[in-house]
């Protein structure tokens, strides 16, 4: 009887052991294309062919994706408790880089926000076939209180001086700048540098730019001519032969006027374009949030923007481009005036921040 069925087991093997194989090496080739791919909850970990981690902030909420055995892959979608929050332009992830896609959206709120859903497609090397992954996570432990610091691995920022007792950039880029007679006081996060209208101000004798975007507060102790922010080509900021200015902004009676400047040099005929907000009643001890974005490499368009809102926009052409290698807070050239106020929490990037970005950035540092 014994002989008997391990007779007949063998044949049994025998005869279906071949198809069994087959499903086996079957399943196991869908577990690689990622077929079966499940969820997983944590705020760092993996899930098929990626690895990711989570940072939620207050308006925003990054992921960073890193793919490994893929072609490309698209995210489709995230979403943050029940807000599908905006995603950027460029959401798509290529084999063995590492990326970090972000969404922005007012009402994220990491107190109450504390779930994460990333639905993303993709396809393996030498595959046809499109996969769909989702992943969720609770990014609790990553939370970002300061928006600014959200953006510190962006590649596209310059520098970022929050101007919390002293003038150094918080950014990787190393653009720390040198503060003269100035004092620091309470400001729209933590602290902010006071400039007293007479000597005070900051220089940065490393910057340099392009495409550019500048987003700062600041809160006027009186009012009439006075230099917000100039970057600049010479140390002094002067309307001297070769100087260029790209953005310097300043307050005349109640408006600002941002002026986009080049001398002759170089076979580049002088020219100058200059933006004026709209809004004609800044106040004193007001605190009020600037962006202005140039678009040097496409339109020329350059906007301003007041408390997260677009007030005006203007066209700017020139001959040649140009980069300019100081930044200086509260001043520019002697004839322009020192600024006699407050400033906090400035941040300039080489690229043209959205409106879903101004907003978020104004949203949550109001």
């Amino acid at each position: 009887m014994l002989n008997y069925k391990s007779q007949s087991a063998m044949e049994y093997l025998m005869t279906y052991g071949w198809a069994i194989l087959v499903i086996l090496v079957v399943v196991s080739g869908l577990f690689a294309l990622g077929v079966f791919d499940s969820d997983t909850v944590g705020s760092a970990g993996a899930e098929g062919p990626f690895s990711y981690e989570a940072q939620i902030g207050e308006g925003a909420v990054s992921i960073v994706l890193t793919g490994a055995g893929i072609d490309t892959a698209t995210v489709e979608s995230i979403e943050v408790g029940t807000t599908n929050c905006v995603l950027p332009v460029d959401n798509t992830l290529k084999g063995g880089e590492q990326k970090t896609i972000r969404c922005l959206d007012a009402n994220i709120d990491p107190d109450t926000n504390n779930e994460v859903k990333v639905t993303l497609d993709y396809s393996r090397i030498q595959s046809s076939l499109t996969h769909n992954l989702e992943i969720n996570t609770q990014p609790g432990k990553e939370q970002i209180r300061n928006i600014g610091d959200f953006y510190l691995d962006d590649t596209d920022l310059m520098g970022y001086w929050k101007l919390d007792n002293d003038a150094n950039d918080a950014s990787d880029n190393n653009n720390d700048g040198t503060a003269s007679s100035n004092s620091f006081v309470s400001g729209k996060i933590n602290e902010a540098s006071n400039f007293n209208g007479i000597d005070s101000y900051i220089h940065v004798p490393t910057f340099t730019s392009g495409t550019i975007s500048y987003s700062y507060w600041i809160k006027f102790n009186s009012l009439g001519p006075q230099t917000l922010l100039s970057p600049c080509s010479r140390i002094d900021c002067s309307f001297a032969t070769g100087t260029h200015r790209r953005g310097t902004s300043r307050l005349l009676d109640t408006n600002i006027i941002s002026t986009y400047r080049q001398s002759y040099i170089d076979g580049c005929s002088p020219q100058s374009t200059s933006i004026t907000s709209n809004k004609n009643d800044f106040q004193t001890g007001t605190w009020y949030h600037i962006v202005e974005t140039w678009d040097s490499q496409d339109l020329d368009i350059v906007k301003l923007y007041i408390d997260g809102n677009l007030d005006n926009s203007v066209a700017v052409s020139y001959s040649c481009r140009w980069d300019v290698s100081h930044l200086f807070l509260g001043k520019g050239s002697l004839s322009d005036g020192q600024l006699n106020g407050d400033m906090d929490e400035i941040m300039i990037f080489n690229k043209v921040l959205s409106e879903q970005e101004i907003s978020v950035i104004y949203e949550n540092t109001k």
